[in-house]
């Protein structure tokens, strides 16, 4: 994982989370914010650019063990954008996707997000997807490289923000 020039949402720079083959876990790399979000209306913002071969996932879970998943997005090997195991779109490689996930959280929280995706300025709406009943706090959100394969996807423009 490294900021990288190769590729760019906007400016001149994003992270790069490269992955390769063999490695121990298959969630490595990963990295993750640690939000402590409890109350109130949670939105996270990415750009995010999968090259051909990587599988991006990005989940939000309530922290501690057995944790509640909320929101889950993956981009699999069949370039499939998945949402909590239900499948949404077909992504293509190599370009840039605007991401958003907006999640109600405490006593707002329904077992429901709204997600909008965007490429290249053209916008679909994915509105009550289905998480964890009882997930009701962001405690953690994690970025993770599940392909067993040289390959990388990039991120920009990160945002995370608590509404009320």
């Amino acid at each position: 994982m490294a900021v990288s020039n190769e590729r760019a949402a906007a400016g001149q720079q994003s992270l790069r989370v490269g992955d390769a083959q063999g490695l121990q876990r298959v969630w490595e790399p990963h990295f993750y914010y640690e939000p402590r979000f409890r109350e109130g209306l949670a939105t996270c913002r990415f750009d995010l650019l999968a090259e051909p071969g990587s599988e991006p996932w990005i989940e939000w879970r309530s922290g501690g063990y057995p944790y509640q998943v909320g929101p889950s997005l993956k981009i699999d090997a069949q370039d499939r954008l998945v949402a909590n195991g239900k499948v949404l779109a077909t992504v293509p490689r190599n370009q840039w996707l605007s991401l958003e996930v907006v999640c109600p959280l405490g006593g707002r929280a329904n077992g429901r997000y709204d997600l909008v995706l965007s490429i290249e300025g053209a916008v679909q709406r994915f509105p009550a997807l289905s998480c964890d009943q009882d997930f009701k706090r962001l405690q953690w959100l994690g970025f993770v490289a599940l392909a067993d394969r040289p390959t990388a996807y990039f991120l920009d423009n990160v945002t995370l923000m608590l509404g009320r």
